[in-house]
């Protein structure tokens, strides 16, 4: 059903993590949300990039006219429900990553990829 109904609405994809232009790329150090900045377990700060890489595809998804974004479950840019604390020990914290508030801000409907209750019921009340 999610994908029919995906299909039916138009579903792009899109990932403020991959954007080059924001020198973001897969083959990373891990990174969490450290006092408010996301930075590697290193402590580089890699803040900036995902900010920017985030407000990229927040464009692309305004311009585009989503109303539904499906984001990777706990990630420092897409968690919608829960981050990792930001200690590298794998324990994880109600929150959200930097992609998740900027969506939330802009009235875009988030959900993870483990709420599949909820995206198929918020899929098919939109498609």
């Amino acid at each position: 059903m999610m994908k029919h109904c995906a299909d039916g609405c138009g579903a792009m994809r899109s990932s403020p993590f991959v954007q080059k232009w924001a020198g973001v790329c897969r083959s990373r150090e891990p990174c969490e949300i450290v006092a408010g900045t996301v930075q590697t377990a290193g402590g580089i700060s890699c803040d900036a990039q995902y900010r920017r890489g985030a407000r990229i595809e927040l464009e692309k998804l305004k311009s585009a006219g989503a109303q539904l974004a499906v984001l990777q479950a706990r990630s420092p840019s897409c968690g919608c429900r829960h981050i990792y604390d930001g200690t590298f020990s794998g324990r994880l914290i109600r929150g959200s990553g930097i992609f998740a508030q900027l969506l939330h801000a802009e009235g875009i409907t988030a959900v993870d990829t483990e709420e599949r209750d909820k995206l198929e019921n918020v899929l098919a009340g939109k498609c």
